[in-house]
């Protein structure tokens, strides 16, 4: 094992350990009411953050590393090219005893040269839906039409393909066709191949699949290149903050697509409603016609007593790199069935229940935890946070107040450390959102 394999090995080890850490004291903070362990606590989420983001770095320099290894050894291998390595890039779709099974056909009798990159390190089935693959496709790949003296191309200047990518078990076909100029490549073929449903449902765990890249002549209706490569799928439940382009080691910031995980319109969230209303002297709520404040403190009052939800602090969720942010949440119907909830599962939970009653919230995200807003007034001033995690020990006021001040905590710190925006403090307000077709999910 080499001493940079080693390194990174330790390093992994060692977000683990922080992860951990960090847990205990959201247990101990936050379960059981303790206020001695905040500082404690920011300063661990302040060191895994740190960690996190070296091992990322760490990765990344290792993936470009082996792809500069890579692709020294693919020159080295063009010059003099082995029967082994020929076979492993394409294979002809000739009928069986037409010759050698699985004959290599190479870019000098196809007349094809595709180039795959695959996008993404690892899948991330929750949010998936709501990815573009303008931005943020899976799979990119260019197609270079050679001259061949194959008859069938008849000389022609142009040849036409047809791409395809889906991955097996998991996902329809996407599919694109173009003319490409023979000695020309073509231009970026992006192409993010839609989910199945009830395949990725029962995805609690990380799994993985296989991703198939085929390119065809569409004069000859012949496969010229089939490539496979392996792939992570994400957990169904892995809310996932950050993705990272495997190729380039790009992170794109994913955490505004946490919206999707608010659902204000599930039967559940609205059977709730109903049983926060009916505790009322007035037996209803009024939404934007009344104080949104009392209204939070019906829903708190009603969690409390109705629901009877407890504090569990289950973040933990297994991610292919483990310096990539994320967190296991449960959606908010299942918060209410399993009649328990993390800092994040209650955040989700609290502003559906606001937004199903058209109230402005927001899902406030903060250094490693989650808080809940509404608005009950104009302007900045007018926005309100509580903690949710205090639902099964502290009163409204209680929680109100240390939504309150972990807020205003972490925007001074914020402002005082010139960080970029959202860095420290990011309120997700679900009217911008919803604006931008991050909808919730089915």
């Amino acid at each position: 094992m080499s001493n940079a394999t080693e390194d990174l090995q330790a390093q992994r080890a060692e977000v683990y350990r922080l992860q951990q850490q960090v847990i205990a004291l959201k247990s101990s903070l936050f379960g059981a009411g303790e206020a001695a362990p905040l500082q404690k606590l920011i300063d661990a989420q302040n060191e895994l953050m740190k960690a996190e983001r070296d091992l990322v770095d760490a990765e990344a320099q290792a993936a470009r590393a082996t792809s500069g290894e890579d692709a020294e050894a693919a020159g080295r291998e063009a010059a003099a090219p082995s029967p082994a390595m020929r076979s492993a890039v394409t294979r002809s779709a000739q009928p069986a005893g037409a010759g050698e099974r699985g004959t290599t056909r190479g870019v000098e009798t196809t007349g094809l040269a595709v180039k795959p990159r695959v996008r993404m390190e690892y899948v991330p089935t929750g949010i998936y839906h709501l990815l573009s693959p303008s931005v943020d496709p899976l799979l990119e790949c260019t197609v270079k039409a050679a001259r061949s003296g194959d008859s069938r191309h008849g000389g022609r200047n142009a040849r036409r393909v047809r791409v395809t990518a889906y991955i097996e078990d998991y996902s329809a076909r996407a599919v694109e066709t173009l003319e490409v100029p023979v000695e020309q490549e073509s231009a970026p073929i992006l192409l993010l191949p839609t989910l199945f449903p009830d395949r990725i449902s029962s995805l609690y765990e990380l799994t993985r699949a296989t991703l198939n890249v085929l390119a065809e002549d569409l004069d000859s209706q012949k496969v010229e290149e089939h490539h496979t490569y392996p792939l992570w799928l994400l957990a169904r439940n892995a809310a996932t903050f950050e993705i990272r382009n495997p190729t380039t080691g790009e992170i794109r910031d994913l955490r505004h697509l946490l919206g999707a995980y608010v659902t204000p319109n599930h039967p559940a969230i609205q059977r709730f409603l109903q049983v926060t209303a009916n505790r009322r002297s007035e037996h209803r709520l009024a939404g934007r016609l009344e104080n949104a404040t009392a209204q939070a403190q019906a829903i708190y009052d009603a969690l409390q007593h109705e629901a009877a939800i407890v504090y569990v602090n289950s973040t933990l969720t297994f991610n292919p790199t483990l310096g990539a942010q994320g967190q296991r949440v449960r959606l908010p119907h299942e918060c209410l069935a399993e009649k328990q909830a993390n800092c994040l599962d209650g955040s989700l939970l609290f502003a559906s229940l606001l937004e199903a009653l058209g109230l402005a919230a927001a899902v406030v995200l903060v250094p490693g935890h989650a808080l809940v807003g509404w608005q009950s007034g104009a302007g900045e001033n007018g926005w309100r946070y509580l903690e949710t995690t205090m639902v099964g020990s502290q009163d409204f006021d209680a929680a109100t107040k240390a939504g309150a001040d972990l807020a205003l905590l972490y925007q001074k710190r914020q402002t005082e450390a010139g960080a970029p925006a959202h860095s420290w403090f990011y309120r997700l307000e679900l009217s911008d959102l919803r604006s931008r077709r991050i909808t919730p999910l089915a």
